[in-house]
């Protein structure tokens, strides 16, 4: 039995084109956007599942500096400050699960999951005791680095034709370069 995605991908394809979404009553439009939507959604994921280590180990290294700078310009209360340890901690963490060689596809994940947490839970105490200057300077930051966010997660679902201008947005592959290392 084969259990690899990019062969079973293709096949739950092919079954919902070739079969369920014939069956489908064309006049109920719900059922039939709902069945090209799994189809679109299917695609997707069949394209870029190569890329999606890729993908996580880009987002891991963009988090680690983002905690890097929010860590060094966060200053506050008790809340603030513990804030400040847990994400350290986990860019610790999640740096060590990057430089590892053969990591596991699931510690990354794991490990982007939970310095994105840390880093909502450390925004969330600089607003109850943080440092008024500081949650300036940390506003800034995180709307700098969203924009980076935005621009790969758009272009990782750029197949799914959302995009006005697609050509606005490089290629995913560009924006998962191994040289955007730290």
């Amino acid at each position: 039995m084969e259990i690899r995605p990019s062969f079973l991908i293709p096949l739950m394809l092919k079954a919902m084109t070739d079969t369920v979404l014939p069956a489908v009553d064309p006049e109920n439009k719900l059922e039939v956007e709902q069945a090209r939507l799994v189809i679109g959604m299917l695609r997707l994921i069949s394209s870029r599942l190569p890329l999606l280590y890729r993908y996580d180990r880009t987002d891991l290294r963009h988090y680690l500096d983002l905690a890097k700078r929010l860590a060094a310009e966060s200053r506050g209360g008790p809340g603030t400050i513990a804030a400040v340890r847990e994400l350290e901690q986990s860019a610790n963490d999640g740096g060590e699960a990057l430089a590892r060689v053969g990591a596991d596809p699931g510690e990354l994940e794991s490990r982007l999951l939970d310095l994105r947490e840390k880093v909502g839970a450390l925004v969330r105490c600089l607003n109850e005791d943080g440092d008024a200057e500081s949650r300036k300077v940390v506003r800034r930051i995180v709307i700098s680095a969203s924009r980076t966010e935005v621009e790969r997660a758009r272009a990782w679902i750029l197949p799914q034709g959302w995009e006005a201008d697609p050509a606005f947005l490089p290629p995913i592959e560009s924006l998962l370069s191994e040289a955007t290392k730290p």
